[in-house]
């Protein structure tokens, strides 16, 4: 329940965490809401779980969609990117593109969601979380990511309103009705 919300919400305090500009914080926040879109492809039940299952496809398909659409093309590129492993993206460019980059914040936000789910103190599954993600073979995240979702898991005030707030990501969309 709310694992799109809490996406979004994870992605923007990473990409803020790693000092990128408001503008591709609010990118990233919109990519944690649409990574899963493609699922609207899958066959059968969808589930959080088939999802998760058939990741890479979704993504795929997600990213095609995001395509059709000029005012959500940004994003497609991010999303493709989101299910990908860091040294299959990385390889040995000097420069990595902001798409990689944002979709592998998507990419361990949507895996910490989904870690999020169970029982006992949020604060208490926050440390689990860190331990787990600590044990994850090396070359999945990025370095950079890991690094600013170490930094968030000390600041308890994120996690807590991710538990008591799950619509706080409407407060980092800028009011365009001016």
């Amino acid at each position: 329940q709310d694992h799109h919300q809490r996406v979004a919400y994870i992605s923007y305090r990473l990409a803020e965490e790693m000092g990128l500009p408001e503008k591709e914080c609010r990118y990233v926040m919109y990519g944690g809401l649409f990574h899963d879109v493609g699922s609207i492809a899958e066959s059968g039940d969808i589930t959080l779980t088939s999802i998760e299952k058939n990741a890479l496809s979704v993504a795929k398909a997600g990213s095609e969609i995001l395509c059709s659409f000029p005012a959500l093309k940004f994003l497609s590129e991010m999303i493709m990117n989101s299910q990908s492993r860091w040294d299959s993206v990385s390889g040995i460019k000097k420069v990595i593109s902001v798409p990689v980059i944002q979709g592998q914040i998507v990419k361990l936000a949507d895996n910490v969601s989904l870690m999020l789910e169970g029982e006992g103190s949020i604060l208490n599954r926050v440390s689990e979380i860190k331990e787990c993600i600590s044990l994850v073979e090396k070359g999945v995240y990025s370095p950079a990511v890991l690094d600013a979702f170490y930094k968030i898991c000390g600041r308890d005030h994120i996690w807590m309103d991710l538990y008591y707030r799950p619509d706080l990501f409407l407060d980092f969309i800028p009011d365009n009705r001016d």
